[in-house]
């Protein structure tokens, strides 16, 4: 595996499966920049090594605050709330947000990688 040493991977969501990656990316040397709303996730990955920016995805408040060059971006986000408005506002409105990030940064992320999971009761 290539040395994750010179890279710059942004995790949108830091629940369960984006704190693991998160963790696991810092331990093997990339800089991490982690975009949770989630206030517990913010010092506990601030305490292994990555850079946090606590905001809602939807918005665009967080843009400025998530500076390139950024080699790879992660997408693990989940509902704000488990209904229609809440779904569109994590998954569409959160996904137009950082596409519209990626178009301002000065070379696109070579890398983009969606992430989903869905329960059936």
């Amino acid at each position: 595996m290539a040395s994750l040493a010179s890279r710059h991977i942004v995790l949108f969501g830091c629940g369960y499966v984006g704190s693991a990656l998160a963790v696991a990316l810092r331990d093997g040397g990339a800089r991490v920049t982690a975009l949770t709303r989630n206030p517990a996730r913010v010092e506990e990955l601030r305490a292994r090594g990555c850079a946090v920016v606590s905001a809602d995805l939807a918005s665009d408040n967080w843009h400025a605050l998530v500076a390139g060059p950024v080699s790879a971006f992660v997408n693990t986000v989940s509902a704000s709330d488990p209904t229609p408005a809440g779904y569109r506002r994590s998954y569409v409105d959160g996904t137009r947000s950082i596409l519209a990030w990626a178009e301002r940064l000065p070379q696109p992320p070579a890398t983009a990688v969606y992430t989903s999971s869905t329960g059936v009761y």
